[in-house]
C-alpha cells in the first residue's frame, strides 16, 4: 500500500471513530486519495501531515474535536469519558487498522433511537463489532 493509500485509510477510520462517538452522522470524503496527491492536508476538520515528505502519514490535529484527537491519537486517557477498554480498541482500529470500533446496540436501532445516523455517546451502551478491515478493497461498495 502506497502513502497516499495508507493516509486516505487512516484519515476515514478516524472519521469513522469520530463519528460513533459523537453521535455524528458520518459522511466519507469525496475523492480522497485524488486530494491528498493533491497536497490537501485538511478533511473535515482533521490535519493531516505532508504525507509525500513524511515515512508514515499521520493526523496531526483535529480541529473540530481536539477532544477526541487527544484521547485517540494523542494518547490522553481523560480528554473523553470514553470507556479505557473502549478507548484501546478505537486506538487500535485507528492506529492500525485492526480490532473493534464500539457500535450501538440492535435494540436501539429497531426502536429507532438512532434516527439519520445519530448514535448514543456512552460507552457502556455500545457492542463491540470489527469494522474496516485491513484490506482496503474489501471495505468499497
Amino acid at each position: 500500500m502506497n502513502k497516499t493509500n495508507a493516509a486516505a485509510d487512516l484519515v476515514l477510520r478516524y472519521l469513522i471513530a469520530r463519528a460513533l462517538f459523537r453521535g455524528k452522522t458520518f459522511r466519507p470524503p469525496k475523492n480522497l486519495e485524488y486530494q491528498i496527491t493533491g497536497g490537501v492536508r485538511s478533511f473535515a476538520g482533521v490535519l493531516l501531515n505532508e504525507v509525500a515528505m513524511r515515512s508514515a502519514p499521520a493526523i496531526v490535529y483535529d480541529r473540530k474535536d481536539p477532544d477526541f484527537w487527544a484521547a485517540v491519537i494523542g494518547g490522553d486517557d481523560s480528554a473523553t469519558d470514553m470507556d479505557p477498554a473502549d478507548l484501546n480498541e478505537v486506538r487500535r482500529a485507528v492506529l492500525s487498522g485492526e480490532g473493534t470500533l464500539p457500535l450501538p446496540i440492535a435494540s436501539e436501532i429497531a426502536t429507532g433511537k438512532l434516527l439519520k445516523g445519530v448514535l448514543s455517546r456512552a460507552s457502556n451502551r455500545f457492542k463491540r463489532a470489527v469494522v474496516l478491515g485491513s484490506d482496503p478493497a474489501a471495505s468499497t461498495g
